[in-house]
């Protein structure tokens, strides 16, 4: 069996004990897939000739009860309304099959307008709830279970999404703001590419000990190295797309000192401005930089916590990194919000970089942001860190 490089034997022991009281939790959100069969899994993945749309339409309205229904305001529930998306006013589903009939490429309405109703959903509910949640879900399940049949189905959604893989391309593919051929990606556009793909390859690191040898290959080579060959259907906001390929890289065993060459380059450009990129949007943007390396030093100490301490000893301005928004916070309760981040005196309701509790792109089963921040705490004698904590509260 290969083992994991992240998700070692160490690490996996840290987390079920962590974890235990958490048990039930994690089986109850994998029970959907759990109840599958493997067949039954792989069937949910759909070929890339199916249109996916970002927008049922982005400035459009109920055809039924003529209320604004913007961006992301459809519902979709797609355990109990498959192939389905729902109207938040008057609740009427789309399509149906007598007047508001969408083919997959989109419902014609009275002033010419498309709504995507089918696409929409692709996206967003086949791709986004039912196959990439299901992989991360059963995937966590494992973990802190370490009960095979989860990472049997895991695997079978991986190694059934691998045969496509390499063909999506939202490019030729996908809808974005009505307009075709408007961004790069895989199934969806590169932001969410870009994330997905950090995701998979963590849940394929969690359980590859499992996989046969052929699937293990199939699934680095047609997913994980099919991304490293295609940077710019992953290309996103930085450094997201380098931290991705270093992790591709941790996980299909690169040398050590290759992906931490990576690492170097992105401590190096992501925060050469004040422990910062120098990016503009203070609340927004300039926020990507430090939740992304709290991100990827999390899971650098995974399995040994003293190589956070090492991390920043060796680069200490990760002190200014974590300390930016410290020190421009007044009364504890505004920054100035300059760039594209809403608007400039809006106050805070915590600090917008790793404590704003908001954000759900952590990876599985990180260290905690308290533990992190005291750890800054202990690295820099700063207890600036332990009152940013306490302010969160």
């Amino acid at each position: 069996m290969k083992s994991s490089v992240i998700y070692t034997e160490e690490a996996v022991k840290r987390i079920r004990k962590e974890q235990e009281h958490n048990l039930k939790k994690y089986l109850d959100e994998a029970s959907w897939w759990r109840e599958k069969t493997t067949e039954d899994l792989k069937a949910l993945i759909f070929p890339p000739s199916m249109k996916r749309s970002q927008f049922v339409l982005s400035y459009g309205d109920c055809p039924v009860c003529q209320e604004p229904v913007l961006m992301y305001d459809w519902i979709i529930d797609p355990f109990n309304h498959p192939w389905k998306v729902r109207c938040p006013h008057c609740k009427k589903l789309f399509p149906d099959d007598k007047e508001y009939i969408d083919d997959g490429y989109g419902y014609k309405g009275k002033h010419e307008d498309k709504y995507m109703f089918m696409g929409y959903y692709l996206l967003f509910g086949q791709w986004e709830k039912l196959i990439y949640e299901g992989i991360k879900k059963l995937s966590d399940a494992y973990v802190v279970s370490g009960d095979t049949e989860y990472a049997v189905r895991a695997g079978a959604l991986l190694d059934r999404l691998s045969d496509f893989y390499p063909d999506y391309d939202y490019m030729s593919q996908g809808v974005m703001y009505e307009e075709e051929y408007k961004s790069e990606g895989y199934i969806g556009y590169w932001v969410m590419s870009c994330n997905e793909i950090m995701d998979l390859a963590l849940c394929y690191d969690m359980i590859r000990k499992t996989l046969n040898k052929d699937i293990r290959e199939k699934i680095e080579e047609k997913i994980f190295n099919d991304a490293l060959k295609n940077r710019p259907k992953i290309e996103s906001n930085y450094p997201n797309t380098d931290m991705a390929i270093m992790i591709i890289k941790m996980v299909l065993k690169y040398p050590e000192e290759e992906y931490m060459k990576d690492f170097h380059e992105i401590m190096k450009t992501g925060t050469k401005v004040d422990g910062i990129t120098g990016e503009k949007g203070i609340g927004g943007y300039t926020t990507i930089i430090i939740r992304s390396l709290y991100k990827l030093l999390c899971l650098l100490s995974l399995e040994d916590e003293d190589n956070l301490t090492n991390i920043l000893n060796k680069y200490p301005v990760l002190h200014k990194t974590f300390k930016f928004h410290i020190n421009i916070m007044y009364m504890n309760r505004y920054i100035p919000n300059v760039g594209d981040c809403g608007y400039f005196a809006a106050p805070l309701k915590e600090l917008p970089d790793i404590l704003n509790h908001e954000q759900k792109d952590a990876f599985p089963f990180m260290h905690s942001k308290e533990w992190f921040l005291y750890k800054l705490y202990e690295a820099y004698n700063d207890p600036d860190f332990v009152k940013a904590l306490y302010l969160s509260k």
